[in-house]
């Protein structure tokens, strides 16, 4: 008998390691490929990309005050034709990872501008929930507050 607990013993330990490694791998990933994903809709936003930008929405996508998936897109193409450069600077971001959703906040910097140089410029504290959805990480509601 002593036998058969020193061979489980032995396998147990190392295998529960080895599953909580892989457990933890996998929340590193997903971390990751969410980051990926907002870096993606930053630059989107950048280059005035409006269809990538739709692409990394969740088609039930919600923002302040109800606004849905069509009032966001009216949004996007304002701001998009009264500035022709726009710069996104993303600080303080803080992610808490679920199964198949994030929340994140952060302190976000946008700028616009008509020429080379900014010409206008906005603080805001943004809150966010990402969804996994088919893999991929779409965001599906989003506030902002302008800050001081």
């Amino acid at each position: 008998m002593l036998v058969k607990y020193a061979t489980l013993q032995q396998w147990f330990l190392p295998g529960l390691l080895l599953l909580l490694l892989t457990a933890c791998s996998t929340a590193v990933d997903e971390e990751k490929r969410l980051h990926q994903a907002m870096e993606q809709l930053v630059l989107a936003l950048e280059q005035r990309d409006q269809t990538a930008v739709i692409k990394k929405l969740a088609s039930d996508v919600r923002a302040q005050r109800g606004m849905r998936l069509a009032g966001l897109n009216r949004l996007m193409q304002l701001y998009f034709r009264q500035n022709t450069s726009i710069r996104i600077f993303v600080s303080g971001v803080h992610i808490k990872m679920m199964s198949r959703s994030a929340d994140v906040s952060a302190k976000v910097l946008l700028t616009g501008s008509g020429g080379f140089l900014p010409e206008r410029g906005r603080r805001y504290e943004v809150q966010m929930r990402w969804q996994k959805q088919n893999s991929e990480w779409k965001l599906a509601r989003v506030k902002w507050k302008a800050r001081a």
